[in-house]
């Protein structure tokens, strides 16, 4: 094992980053357009908001099941391979929603395929990352992954609005298929490989699930890490429909999420090389501190487009925290562990959007909008206090 990965660092490692971060803008670039009328998109075939996040929540479940489940899959085989057949199949499922137009049923059948394919996928690509890429400038090489996501997210966006103006969403999901089939052949012709294979397969899902969250270290990351796809649920799936409710287009949804993405490409990068001189709990406190009292600051306001200009800012916050979170958790684990608990950490996100959702989606059936400013305050709020428990590394 030990060989194998010396071989592979015989790879110049500028040629990885590379062809990693090109992997990542257009892999952000394929969610970006999806992401922009995802929630539309349900919406054509469900007008309840409530329902729609039901039956997202149902789809998180799935995933967060899906990601204990493969742990043995990623531990067996070649991760290089693996993660080359995922790409691929990630472009073809998502191509199929863009000949869905009636059928609830086969769209939830379809994405259910598509986010079990996401699992494996995400798992992988962090295993290649950690593998690949020197420990002291980890959590850098996040941050210019993030950026040049973060610029995917800025022009996603603005092509989905355009795409599906006056011609329904089919386009949109042809163009982020050809976006995923570009991260596939950018993969195939670079020279990034990880052939290691780990010598002990953890095939027991309930044990993998115990073994992660007996150690303190790995629960806080697993706490400080999901709060920040809850936030992205909150702008990508909530945001859109109360903008829709508000009589905005799709464009101007468009123009939303542009604008979320802009404190990021701005400071993003910047924060994630002054991570090892700050420290991560006061990089991850200072996050979500900004987050938190933005969103609750939206409650007190009535005027949509001053709320939006204040959601758009909330983002400098979260630029404390996309580069930052997941490479803190790969720093505090040994490289033999990565396999079994990366599938297991990425869970994160499942758990703390399945709640999230779920009590969103009540909240909604009762209550106005609105108090779901309160409602994801809250949420940063919780896991600004949790930040306090990080170790220092």
């Amino acid at each position: 094992m030990g060989i194998i990965h010396k071989q592979k660092e015989r790879i110049p490692k500028t040629r990885n980053i590379r062809a990693l971060i090109s992997i990542r803008f257009f892999l952000a670039l394929g969610n970006a357009v999806i992401m922009t009328i995802w929630a539309l998109y349900l919406n054509s075939f469900i007008e309840s908001t409530s329902t729609i996040g039901y039956i997202s929540s149902l789809l998180t479940l799935i995933s967060f099941f899906s990601y204990f489940a493969f742990v043995p899959l990623v531990e067996k085989y070649d991760k290089g391979k693996l993660f080359s057949i995922t790409l691929f199949l990630t472009a073809i499922t998502h191509l199929f929603f863009a000949f869905v137009t009636r059928s609830l049923l086969i769209v939830v059948l379809i994405s259910i395929a598509a986010i079990i394919i996401q699992s494996i996928r995400i798992t992988v690509n962090g295993i290649i990352i950690k593998d690949t890429q020197p420990k002291k400038s980890l959590s850098k090489s996040e941050g210019l992954m993030y950026t040049f996501a973060n610029i995917a997210f800025l022009i996603g966006p603005l092509l989905a609005g355009y795409l599906s103006s006056g011609s329904g969403y089919s386009l949109v999901f042809i163009a982020g298929s050809l976006f995923f089939f570009a991260a596939y052949f950018i993969y195939k012709i670079s020279a990034i490989k990880d052939q290691r294979i780990s010598k002990k397969i953890d095939s027991n899902i309930i044990k993998n699930f115990l073994d992660y969250f007996k150690n303190k270290n790995r629960v806080i990351a697993y706490l400080v890490g999901g709060g920040v796809q809850l936030w992205w649920t909150f702008i990508f799936l909530f945001i859109p429909l109360y903008m829709k409710s508000n009589n905005f287009t799709t464009k101007e949804i468009g123009y939303f999420i542009f604008a979320t993405s802009v404190p990021l490409i701005l400071t993003e990068y910047y924060i994630s090389k002054k991570t090892s001189k700050i420290g991560y709990k006061k990089i991850f406190i200072l996050g979500y501190l900004i987050t938190a009292l933005l969103c609750l600051l939206s409650f007190f306001i009535s005027n949509v487009f001053l709320i939006l200009v204040i959601l758009s800012l909330a983002s400098f916050g979260m630029a404390f925290l996309e580069p930052t979170t997941e490479a803190y958790f790969l720093q505090i684990l040994s490289k033999n562990d990565t396999a079994k608990y990366f599938g297991p950490y990425n869970t994160n996100a499942n758990t703390t959007i399945l709640i999230g959702k779920l009590i969103a989606s009540s909240i909604l059936l009762i209550l106005p909008f609105k108090y779901l400013f309160i409602l994801f305050a809250a949420y940063m709020l919780f896991f600004f206090l949790i930040s306090f428990k990080t170790k220092e590394i």
